[in-house]
């Protein structure tokens, strides 16, 4: 999907009407159609939706089971890497019952097979770039393989970050944080 294509998706989740997206579009960056864009507005377009909850899939509930939350941590880490093509609980779910061959969370009560789903996400965000040695906080060393691999794109100086990289954000801001690069990088990754 093409930057283009992602502000679309987008207006429509927010149930824009075209006078109020064009509005919009004038609002964030002073033009009012996506092909007059660079693809810095593109972003900067991006971020203001997802900003106002566009891309944000609202999840009622964690996983159940003792490792339902962490399982499914670790799996939307990889959607916000890109890694991940659906983040659906039903495709985390596919992914346990492939490593443990158990069904679903709630029966994953073995710290053995839970290990094996948990070091399996583990890896594949590590060969997404995830570094776990740079700090304790899982969330920044998610934050900061998606800085890597937004590197070079000048949207990515976002005051969120500098925030971050400043240590002044607090858990929420890094989520936030971690979601707005997310869609950057599945927008850039499908351009």
């Amino acid at each position: 999907m093409s930057a283009i294509a992602a502000i679309h998706v987008a207006k429509k989740e927010l149930g824009l009407d075209d006078e109020t997206y064009r509005s919009f579009l004038h609002m964030v960056v002073g033009k009012t159609s996506t092909k007059d864009m660079s693809p810095a507005e593109h972003g900067r377009v991006l971020d203001a939706m997802v900003a106002r909850g566009a891309g944000q899939k609202r999840q009622t509930q964690t996983l159940a089971g003792p490792y339902g939350a962490k399982l499914q941590a670790l799996w939307l880490s990889g959607w916000n890497l890109g890694l991940v093509r659906n983040n659906d609980d039903e495709a985390l779910l596919a992914f346990v019952r492939g490593q443990t061959g158990i069904d679903h969370t709630r029966f994953l009560r073995n710290a053995k097979d839970a290990r094996k789903a948990v070091e399996g996400l583990k890896k594949w965000l590590e060969r997404g770039g995830v570094d776990w040695s740079i700090t304790e906080d899982p969330k920044d060393c998610v934050i900061a393989a998606q800085v890597k691999r937004l590197a070079g794109d000048r949207v990515v100086h976002l005051p969120s970050v500098a925030a971050w990289a400043a240590g002044k954000a607090d858990d929420k801001a890094k989520i936030a944080l971690m979601k707005r690069l997310g869609s950057r990088i599945r927008a850039q990754g499908d351009a």
